[in-house]
């Protein structure tokens, strides 16, 4: 009896623990999101990271009935059963297969007639003046992207910009509401990815510089629906092996308890594993701290290059708005400290957990699969330095400083040694450089804020020159 009396409050206790570890990861999660909300990210994002972290608790508890209290074998392997299935379901919503099944491609009607500062000739396209551009009014539920084809390769690297309006948010001026593609030299297609809802119109521009050509084809919203039906059974797939390792982490955890009595013993396992509270901890604050930090960059600056970041970060300018200071350690510091807490306290509490239920010897991992999660942590902390520098342009910018050239040595020409000569009627180039302007004044349409143009003599200058 006493041991049934013991064995019902280690139960007890376990619950305990694990409820505790859910709640703190849905705080965590709730508080850095809540942080967060300046930057204008929404409600449904908090949502489905809330699902995640609840569905990840199912799992793991019935992985919990089925080791402790489904007794029989057969019960046992019908509630392993009961886990694939539910895992399935999970891979399925999370994926979004059955919302991308609705988005079905639909071609725009685009007639030559509403390219506005464009030059057009037997389907070829000029860029004519600043600014040109396409408004269409398309009033969809949910846009997951725009695609523009082109009818041959382009020539030159052509710059693909979408801009949007939504039910609730009017006007183009928005930075956080404006993305781009750059389709390369030979390619023929420009996927401009953005997923939003209520989009009622869009602004699309195709070539930023004046005098880009190209010939256009056609223009399509939820466009490339085979590659993104392909894309999101790569995605349930890949969720699926997810939410597998979290029952399969746990089981291998509670059947190997006589083998962590020995391998903790260990000198090799005990010397890899010492770093594991730090450079778990380390690597999961940096890698929050990067994808947070990249974030609060393309929403508060747009799509800069990152050129432009090293510079501001370079300058020796002094002075900087206390409110941008207190924006990046409110938006992209603390959510990362919360996160990386929250973490450290749930792993904490489920080992205790895991120890209550008897599923480990001691209040501690197996020596093992601390070095698993040591590795595991700086792989994927490197993995998010690749794609996040690749969101900002971080490797395409080293690339570039790397790179030599001799164009200055082959066409550098000394006028003190060449004798030039000028043609009857002389061209004068005026280069006009303005500091500090910018197009808040002028209307909407040429790109600025306001309903009436304020500057249309400076607008006409930038109309009409380069």
């Amino acid at each position: 009896m006493e041991n049934q009396g013991n064995m019902q409050s280690r139960k007890k206790a376990a619950v305990i623990y694990f409820l505790a570890a859910f709640f703190i990861a849905c705080i965590g999660i709730a508080g850095a999101n809540y942080l967060k909300g300046e930057l204008g990210l929404s409600a449904e994002e908090l949502v489905k990271k809330v699902e995640l972290t609840v569905e990840i608790a199912v799992l793991l508890g019935i992985a919990i009935a089925v080791r402790h209290l489904l007794k029989k074998r057969n019960r046992k392997i019908a509630g392993i059963i009961v886990l694939l299935f539910v895992a399935g379901v999970f891979s399925w919503q999370n994926s979004g297969i059955w919302q991308e099944s609705q988005l079905k491609p639909q071609r725009l009607e685009t007639p030559e007639s509403e390219f506005d500062r464009y030059d057009i000739k037997d389907g070829h396209f000029t860029v004519a003046e600043a600014n040109a551009n396409i408004v269409k009014e398309i009033n969809v539920d949910y846009l997951d992207n725009v695609t523009v084809h082109f009818s041959k390769p382009v020539t030159q690297k052509v710059i693909v910009r979408v801009l949007y309006e939504t039910k609730t948010q009017h006007g183009f001026d928005n930075k956080t509401r404006k993305m781009r593609v750059k389709v390369h030299k030979g390619e023929t297609v420009g996927c401009v990815s953005m997923k939003v809802k209520d989009v009622t119109r869009i602004k699309i521009g195709i070539g930023r510089k004046i005098g880009t050509q190209f010939d256009y084809g056609y223009t399509e919203i939820n466009g490339n629906y085979a590659a993104r039906m392909h894309q999101k059974k790569v995605s349930m797939v890949k969720y699926f092996v997810f939410f597998m390792l979290i029952p399969a982490g746990y089981f291998i955890l509670a059947a190997g308890k006589k083998w962590q009595e020995k391998t903790d013993k260990n000198i090799c396992l005990r010397i890899l594993s010492f770093p594991f509270g730090f450079i778990t901890i380390l690597s999961l604050f940096a890698t929050f701290l990067v994808v947070n930090l990249v974030e609060w960059v393309k929403m508060t600056c747009g799509n800069v290059s990152f050129s432009i970041i090293l510079l501001q970060l370079t300058s020796p300018i002094k002075g900087t708005d206390s409110g941008i200071i207190n924006s990046i350690i409110k938006t992209a510091v603390v959510p990362p400290v919360l996160l990386a807490v929250a973490a450290v306290l749930c792993y904490l509490f489920i080992v205790r957990g895991m120890y209550a239920l008897e599923d480990l010897p001691v209040k501690k991992i197996p020596r093992w699969s601390k070095i698993c999660i040591e590795v595991v942590m700086v792989v994927f902390f490197l993995h998010t330095v690749q794609v996040q520098g690749t969101e900002i342009g971080m490797w395409d910018y080293i690339q570039s400083v790397r790179e030599s050239s001799d164009f200055y040595e082959k066409e550098y020409v000394n006028p003190a040694k060449v004798k030039m000569t000028f043609p009857k009627e002389k061209k004068n180039l005026i280069y006009i450089f303005m500091e500090s302007m910018e197009s808040s004044y002028a209307d909407k349409e040429d790109g600025g804020t306001m309903d009436d143009n304020y500057i249309p003599n400076l607008t006409k200058l930038a109309r009409e020159n380069v």
